[in-house]
């Protein structure tokens, strides 16, 4: 059976006091994931631009304090434990610094700083960046695999400036490794399995085959990994960076690594043509694989607040409904995105 990607169309209809109470009809849909059954309400008739804001004061109150920066960052972090394998407490790896995480989510969690500048507006972020992080991220989750055999399920996250969650501004990834996935994680695992038990990567090769033949949503590609506008976003852009089948984090390929920072730049470079300053970001993937070769999943989601009063772009639908909203087709952002890749 081929993917359902289900659309349900709606029509509301009222007398606007914008219109001198002419009746008006506005239209909107409601989409179901093809892959999670998540759902979005798309409402295109709202809100089209986003406004920059003026971060210097806080970029500068925040540098004075910052335990990422340069000269703190060796006194004011955490270490590993002498026993867990990493030469003087922390993992190197270029620009990139891990250790692990003060706050940890989950008994192996860990940050990478991302280089020395306290703060990279999102357009300017590159490859190297990310690529110094994967590297670091990599050798973390073979020591992590070496401790503990059965914590193979892993994910590499960001939060970027504090609209997206962050507590710090300087640009980090965290990193989760986990013998359980994360809910989200095990839904696509789950649709994986009841696609192909014995070829997870077949769903996602399927959803990809189906996306780039209809043209609609697809972006482009950078070397490995494919990039689609999310057809029921989670968020006002939901962006994928799907590379569908392959070994584990591990044993990937510095090239893979490089797809995927290129990419990810590339949507943040389309985020800062929008005057979006802040995302979320996760990589789903593995340390370990019991079936080779797999897939590996990243999305990056735009935070915003929407102009008038600095409102926030979560409201009730996500937090108690689970569902989401966004102002622009998944169509239209493919569209425009396209010019990046």
């Amino acid at each position: 059976m081929s993917l359902e990607f289900l659309v349900q169309r709606q029509a509301s209809s009222f007398e606007s006091p914008f219109k001198n109470f002419e009746t008006v009809t506005l239209e909107g849909e409601i989409r179901t994931d093809p892959i999670t059954g998540h759902v979005c309400r798309v409402v295109p008739f709202r809100l089209k631009r986003f406004e920059a804001r003026d971060l210097t004061e806080l970029i500068e109150r925040s540098r004075k304090i910052c335990p990422f920066c340069p000269e703190c960052v060796f006194d004011k972090t955490t270490r590993f434990t002498s026993d867990f394998g990493a030469p003087g407490g922390r993992i190197k790896s270029g620009s990139a610094i891990m250790f692990p995480n003060a706050f940890p989510y989950a008994e192996y969690s860990a940050v990478v700083v991302l280089g020395p500048e306290h703060f990279v507006d999102p357009a300017s972020f590159t490859p190297g960046m990310f690529v110094d992080g994967f590297n670091a991220s990599n050798v973390y989750l073979q020591l992590v695999l070496d401790r503990s055999p059965d914590v193979t399920f892993a994910s590499v996250n960001a939060n970027y400036m504090p609209l997206s969650g962050a507590g710090l501004i300087h640009p980090h990834l965290q990193v989760l490794a986990t013998d359980k996935p994360t809910r989200y994680h095990e839904k696509l695992i789950r649709a994986a399995d009841a696609r192909d038990g014995n070829r997870p990567s077949a769903l996602f090769l399927e959803l990809l085959e189906t996306e780039e033949h209809a043209g609609e949503r697809y972006v482009g590609r950078t070397g490995a990994v494919h990039w689609l506008s999310a057809f029921a976003p989670t968020g006002m852009y939901d962006v994928w960076g799907l590379y569908p089948e392959g070994p584990s984090f591990i044993e990937m390929d510095q090239s893979v690594y490089h797809d995927f920072a290129d990419g990810l730049c590339r949507v943040l470079r389309f985020f800062g043509s929008k005057y979006i300053q802040s995302y979320n970001l996760a990589l789903y993937t593995c340390s370990k694989t019991e079936r080779t070769p797999t897939f590996h999943l990243a999305r990056v989601v735009p935070r915003v607040n929407l102009p008038g009063f600095d409102v926030s772009d979560i409201n009730y639908f996500e937090r108690l409904h689970d569902e989401s909203l966004t102002f622009f087709t998944p169509e239209e952002a493919a569209k425009e995105m396209r010019g990046f890749f």
